[in-house]
């Protein structure tokens, strides 16, 4: 589910323009996929950009979702009520781009989640991924220790974390680029980490 409380800030509408900065599709449709919340900030300015996109969208919260129904017509988005990895794993569509929006925290499991993500499961041969953590202190160090060894928790996030899914996005032959990584603070003072990634799959 995704954190729907602080979407109007400045710098939330910052970490959108980077991940607008950081794409520009050589074709007037792209495929994008995103987790709008209940505003389609994000969505309506990629419909501006590219009015022939094909838009996906999902909300895990159902109250969410359905206040998000009307302004997903508005805009021609495809919403859905789902878990946004059970949808992903179901999906047959490619995508130019998509933006996991998760706002939790780094955990073993959500890596494990990602692995097929990063793999091109869900992307054409050139894709970008953005994905938006929480930067807090996750309490559940001594669970990530038993599955990776690093110093620091900030070193795992802004380094291994990025190395581990290279790794995992190498052993199906999909090379994957660390764009750039944004931090910044919710409203409520929450820090969050925006890490944008390019793919590329290098399959004949």
């Amino acid at each position: 589910m995704s954190t729907y409380n602080n979407q109007e800030s400045k710098l939330k509408d910052k970490a959108r323009y980077k991940i607008h900065n950081s794409f520009k599709f050589d074709h007037d449709s792209p495929s994008i996929f995103s987790m709008p919340a209940n505003n389609f900030y994000f969505e309506k300015q990629c419909r501006d950009r590219y009015p022939n996109a094909r838009i996906d969208t999902v909300e895990g919260d159902y109250n969410v979702y359905k206040q998000g129904r009307k302004i997903a017509k508005t805009i021609n988005a495809n919403h859905k009520y789902n878990n946004v990895f059970t949808h992903l794993a179901k999906s047959k569509e490619k995508y130019d781009l998509i933006w996991l929006d998760l706002c939790g925290n780094l955990t073993p499991s959500l890596i494990t989640n990602l692995i097929p993500i990063v793999q091109g499961r869900n992307t054409k041969d050139n894709a970008l991924i953005a994905i938006t953590l929480a930067g807090r202190r996750e309490n559940k160090i001594p669970r990530l220790k038993e599955f990776y060894e690093f110093e620091s928790l900030k070193e795992f996030r802004e380094i291994q974390f990025i190395d581990n899914l290279k790794s995992f996005a190498k052993m199906n032959k999909v090379s994957l680029k660390y764009k750039k990584l944004f931090q910044y603070q919710s409203d409520n003072g929450m820090p969050m980490n925006l890490y944008i990634l390019t793919l590329k799959n290098l399959k004949k």
